[in-house]
Parts: structure tokens; C-alpha cells; sequence
């Protein structure tokens, strides 16, 4: 995310869901995922070479940049943004429905 201000020229700002820099992985997102959404795929696929393992966002700058913190956890974050999905269903990408009518 990129952030600019008056006092500041652009930065890279770290997002992440926790305050205590606890990773969550794909795999992890994927299953939560699914657990709201039961038709729902996986596709694994090889990590990308050079792709670290564990790697976690640092949001110090975040807070101090934006004066904001997250509030959610991943788990309530995603049950939210799926609930969100079926109210907004413009918001899904056309390229999305394509590739759902073709599995």
C-alpha cells in the first residue's frame, strides 16, 4: 500500500491482519475460505522460488503513517468480506465467474 502526505513523500506500508505478527499462509486463507464457501476449489500449486517461508508484516509504520491498527482477525475478516461478496456481487470480477462456470 502506498501512502502520501504533505510531511511525507511516497512509502510502502506493510498491511497485515495482527497486531502480534502471527503468519497466516495461502493454504491457511484458502481454508478458511472454504469453510464459507463449500463448492469451492483449491488448486495447489509449487511455492515461487525465492518465496520466504514464515515472512510477516511489520505495521509499525502503518500505525504511525495512518494512525490505524487492524481491528479484525483474519478468520472474522474473511466471514466479513464473504458476506460483503454476496451483498456487492458487482464487485467480483468478470474473470472470476468465467473461470467458476468452467470447473
Amino acid at each position: 500500500m502506498l501512502a502520501q502526505s504533505a510531511a511525507t513523500s511516497m512509502r510502502v506500508l506493510l498491511l497485515s491482519t495482527r497486531k502480534d505478527c502471527r503468519a497466516t499462509s495461502i493454504r491457511q486463507v484458502a481454508d478458511l475460505v472454504g469453510r464459507h464457501c463449500p463448492g469451492a476449489g483449491i488448486v495447489e500449486t509449487p511455492r515461487p522460488q525465492g518465496d520466504p517461508l514464515g515472512a510477516c508484516a511489520d505495521i509499525t509504520r502503518m500505525r504511525q503513517v495512518l494512525g490505524w491498527a487492524p481491528q479484525l482477525g483474519i478468520e472474522n475478516g474473511i466471514r466479513r468480506y464473504l458476506k460483503w461478496l454476496e451483498r456487492t456481487p458487482e464487485a467480483i470480477p468478470a474473470w472470476l465467474h468465467t473461470e467458476a462456470r468452467a470447473a
